[in-house]
């Protein structure tokens, strides 16, 4: 019995291999989310100002926390 069988480095035809050059990282810019993390504080804040309730004012607090950390997250990557 015969066997024909070709190994991949003998064919005739070999395929080139195209290297593609590493494409550069956007500059993830956070501003939109900013901008809406701003208006839900802003929001929360005329809403429930009056209203001494620890868990809207933790919330208020999350939210500024947020805000600053995405800021300096958008330092670190410039």
């Amino acid at each position: 019995m015969n066997n024909l069988s070709w190994s991949k480095e003998s064919t005739p035809k070999k395929t080139i291999e195209k290297e593609e050059p590493p494409k550069p990282k956007k500059k993830i810019s956070y501003k939109k989310e900013i901008e809406d993390l701003e208006k839900v504080k802003s929001r929360l804040k005329e809403k429930y100002e009056v209203f001494a309730i620890n868990r809207i004012s933790n919330a208020i607090l999350e939210v500024e926390t947020a805000i600053q950390n995405l800021k300096k997250q958008e330092y670190y990557d410039a």
